[in-house]
């Protein structure tokens, strides 16, 4: 799931998540699931930065957050 919030005021954001730095783990001999991640994309820059703890965010920054996929189950077989 990606979630994009567009900000309207001066503020400060704190994402508190887990499974950003580790897959969760698949189980049964199926896959890790992908890491999640969270960056910000500044209204006044090209690049996208990671959120960090707490971050102040301007008007149009936006907070794009993608959450960790789920782990699979069992081993693929054809």
């Amino acid at each position: 799931v990606i979630k994009i919030y567009e900000v309207l005021k001066k503020c400060e954001v704190t994402i508190m998540a887990n499974r950003r730095l580790t897959s969760p783990p698949g189980s049964h001999g199926g896959e890790d699931g992908r890491p999640g991640r969270d960056v910000i994309v500044r209204v006044d820059s090209e690049r996208a930065e990671p959120i960090c703890n707490a971050a102040k965010l301007n008007p149009g920054d936006i907070i794009r957050i993608e959450t960790p996929g789920g782990g699979g189950w069992g081993s693929y077989s054809e």
